[in-house]
Order: C-alpha cells, then sequence, then structure tokens
C-alpha cells in the first residue's frame, strides 16, 4: 500500500476490517498523497461503508443462479425477447425443442387450423401490445426439410420497475400434436365444443388452463370487445354506490 502511494501518490480499493465487537465490515476507500512545500507529505484518506451493498449484490446473484438454474431445468422451453423483437435468451430446452429454427421463432409460423399466423398477432406480439398474459395457443413452426413442428405456447409480458410498457416478453412452449378441429361455419370464428364453466364462465383451453371468455376468443378468433354495462348491471352498479341516474 506506502509503495503504491509513494509511486502513484493514490490508492484505492475496499479494507476488510474487524470492529470491537468482531464483525468484519468492508470499506471501500479513495486515499490520495499531498506533498505540501513547506511540511512532510500525508495522506488523505476517504472512506464508505459498503457491507450492505456488499450483501445485497451477493444476494442477488444467489437468486439469480437458483432462478437461472431452475430455467435450465424445466422441460418446458423458454425464450425471452426484447421488445423490438430480438431474442436475448433461451433455456436449453428450447434448443432441444426447436433446434435450427430457435434463431428464426415466430418467421412464417402456422395457425392450428392451418392458415399463416400473422407475426403481430403471435402470443410474443400480443403480450408487448396488450401488457397482459396471452394464453396458451397451438403454433407450427416451420422447420427447413421437415414438417412444421406443432408446439402449445404462451406469452408473459416482463416490466421493469415503474414502468407500465413491457421492456420485452417471456415466452414458454412444449412440444404437442396439431389438434383436429371441425371446420368452422361459414360466419363463425370458432366452431366445436368449448368447456365453459357453469359459475365464473372461464373456457377451458387444450391444455387444461382457463382463461376468461374475452381473452379465449381474442386469441382464437378475429374477435375485438369493447366493454361497456348492460341496462341490468348498470343499474345494480347505481344502487350499490348510490348514484344517481
Amino acid at each position: 500500500y506506502l509503495d503504491r502511494i509513494r509511486e502513484k501518490e493514490a490508492d484505492r480499493g475496499v479494507l476488510r476490517l474487524v470492529s470491537r465487537d468482531g464483525q468484519e465490515p468492508l470499506w471501500a476507500y479513495r486515499n490520495a498523497l499531498v506533498r505540501p512545500p513547506d511540511r512532510e507529505p500525508y495522506v488523505i484518506g476517504h472512506a464508505v461503508d459498503i457491507t450492505d451493498r456488499i450483501q445485497i449484490e451477493a444476494r442477488l446473484r444467489e437468486g439469480e443462479e437458483r432462478h437461472r438454474a431452475v430455467i435450465d431445468a424445466l422441460e418446458e422451453g423458454v425464450i425471452l425477447k426484447r421488445a423490438d423483437g430480438s431474442l436475448s435468451g433461451w433455456n436449453p430446452s428450447a434448443e432441444r425443442i426447436l433446434g435450427a429454427s430457435l434463431t428464426m421463432f415466430g418467421v412464417g409460423a402456422l395457425r392450428a387450423a392451418g392458415g399463416p399466423f400473422p407475426p403481430d398477432e403471435q402470443p410474443d406480439a400480443m403480450a408487448l401490445r396488450t401488457g397482459q398474459a396471452c394464453p396458451r395457443v397451438v403454433m407450427g413452426v416451420l422447420r427447413p426439410g421437415a414438417d412444421p413442428l406443432w408446439i402449445s405456447v404462451s406469452a408473459r409480458p416482463l416490466f421493469r420497475s415503474g414502468e407500465s410498457t413491457p421492456h420485452g416478453v417471456v415466452l414458454s412452449f412444449a412440444q404437442t400434436v396439431r389438434p383436429a378441429r371441425p371446420p368452422a361455419e361459414p360466419g363463425k370464428a370458432v366452431a366445436g365444443i368449448l368447456p365453459i364453466c357453469a359459475s365464473c364462465k372461464k373456457i377451458q383451453s387444450v391444455d387444461g388452463e382457463w382463461w376468461p371468455v374475452e381473452v379465449y376468443l381474442r386469441e382464437h378468433s378475429e374477435i375485438t370487445f369493447s366493454h361497456d354495462l348492460c341496462a341490468d348491471c348498470a343499474r345494480h352498479v347505481r344502487a350499490r354506490f348510490n348514484l344517481l341516474e
């Protein structure tokens, strides 16, 4: 330390101290050598206690390592995408399931009915645009020299603290088979039998998850909802909150 001070006239680093009660605080120091013309040289020392910061950073690293280990161990594929659509990461299962199609995920995708799946209607684009999770849908991924790979995929938006616009999206998916769907009648966007809860009216998707009616129909048809209150519900709301007509 003294050699560095003499040579560079400054030194910085971290000191591990021992307090009277046996604790070991960490100080980040930055010291400088002063050479006054009429006095002996002396050192100005400055230090900040960084013990709490170091401990928090260590816990964050441990948490990130555990989270990464869990994601890597999943049989389900996981892909992270930025808001601009570029990939920011994936787990080993995503690479195993998609193979060479991974970096081109979503390009030329197919709907379960066999038609093209436009990029702006795919789960990741919907999650980024609406800021809401998108239920699982079946999507065909094109593969060079092979039949389409059918996967069941869902998407959830990612937010930074204090922001309302997603900065990215996480996609989770598993390999599946193309569902056998009855042909839709002319003028109908959704056909067949849909399991619906007799109480809350949620609809059950092919993978067993329950979704609100408007969310399910939004993802499986060309329907867009506009919310309002019917006359009966309007009267109920006014009565509950003592509102005037």
